[in-house]
């Protein structure tokens, strides 16, 4: 009977609305939230970061609002630029939004591998990301799950 009280099972999914109910996300566990101004004033549109970490797995899911002088497409574009920048990836041709990609950077402390996701929206887009450190094995299951979920909120 301990032993069933003292488990509780690895990843504990749930749904979380984000950017103020533009997009819904699953996460495996309770995630952090974080507003992070674009620019400067109170008006200033803000990234809705949310986090949860998973032993050494990372989940994680920005909300990118467009500018209303933006268009989707070149917010699409900057973003998996900068992503593909970040990771020293020199690929010729960027991911079409949508699809999965992978990219292997170095961390903070070792060395990682980032499966990602960036999906466009008529608002805005929704980059997810699964990091995991290369000498830890990768959540395949978990992260198709968590990359595969990203739904506009009703």
């Amino acid at each position: 009977m301990w032993f069933l009280l003292g488990c509780s099972p690895e990843y504990n999914w749930r749904n979380v609305q984000m950017a103020e109910g533009a997009v819904e996300q699953i996460f495996p566990a309770s995630p952090l939230h974080e507003q992070i101004p674009m620019g400067q004033g109170a008006q200033s549109p803000a990234y809705s970061v949310a986090s949860a970490k998973v032993r050494e797995t990372l989940f994680m899911a920005t909300w990118v609002p467009r500018l209303p002088e933006q268009h989707i497409d070149d917010v699409y574009e900057h973003v998996v630029d900068g992503i593909l920048q970040r990771a020293g990836d020199t690929r010729t041709t960027r991911p079409s939004a949508g699809d999965v990609f992978s990219v292997q950077s170095q961390g903070r402390q070792n060395a990682v591998r980032t499966d990602l996701r960036v999906q466009v929206y008529g608002t805005g887009l929704l980059q997810l990301s699964v990091s995991t450190p290369l000498d830890q094995p990768f959540p395949e299951e978990a992260a198709h799950e968590f990359l595969s979920y990203p739904r506009p909120a009703l």
